[in-house]
């Protein structure tokens, strides 16, 4: 399963920026890097050993990539290779260059670079240039939503035919958060026999996780 460092939505700063990782090997693979993640990575010394990141970009909010820079400039002046991936790759270092990187940097979108991991962009109902991601690995198969209002039927077809190990979904209570998926839509769209393996995360308030796990869905939690 996936460690987090952050299972809220933006403005929950009791459960932090919505941050998913796995470390494989001297491998680090970190999905979004929000405002108040990469002070985590550094407090929990999650760089300990690390010889590689590949940095997974879901969207351009600021929950999701408001420390991103911090870390471009902080990986600069060590051994660690990064590599930051996102689907639209002159749009994102268009902005990081706009928020003050100043040195040589690239921006990937082809994630086959990655080894022994697949990775599959999907388009996302959020915002513009939003994204979620098949990810195919040694240790675990998984859906990744990011942020987004829709339920993705291949990834529930790819659960129910042990395809992938789980899916990792935002939800809310909200039903004017016209961009985020309503418990109900995750309720109408998966069987209950499915949603122990259906882990929710981006949560704006503890009642999204009581009337979840009443729902029978999994949850994420920061580890």
């Amino acid at each position: 399963m996936l460690n987090f460092l952050g299972v809220g939505a933006a403005f929950n700063f009791k459960y932090s920026n919505n941050c998913a990782y796995f470390i494989d090997d001297t491998d680090l693979c970190l999905i979004d890097c929000g405002e108040r993640i990469f002070d985590k990575i550094l407090q929990k010394k999650i760089l300990h050993n690390i010889r590689n990141i590949y940095c997974i970009v879901t969207h351009l909010h600021s929950d999701h990539i408001g420390s991103l820079e911090p870390m471009m400039y902080y990986i600069h002046d060590t051994d660690i290779n990064l590599k930051v991936f996102y689907p639209k790759p002159k749009r994102l270092k268009q902005l990081l260059i706009l928020m003050g990187i100043d040195f040589d940097f690239e921006i990937y979108s082809d994630y086959s670079i990655i080894k022994n991991i697949k990775i599959e962009p999907v388009k996302q109902k959020h915002i513009f240039g939003s994204y979620g991601y098949f990810i195919y690995s040694k240790s675990q198969n998984f859906f990744y939503s990011g942020d987004t209002c829709v339920v993705n039927n291949r990834a529930i077809n790819e659960l129910k035919d042990k395809k992938i190990d789980y899916i990792y979904h935002e939800v809310t209570l909200n039903k004017n958060a016209k961009i985020h998926t309503h418990l109900t839509q995750l309720e109408n769209k998966i069987n209950f026999d499915l949603r122990k393996r259906v882990l929710l995360m981006h949560f704006s308030n503890d009642e999204t996780i009581k009337q979840a796990q009443k729902s029978g869905f999994g949850i994420c939690s920061e580890n």
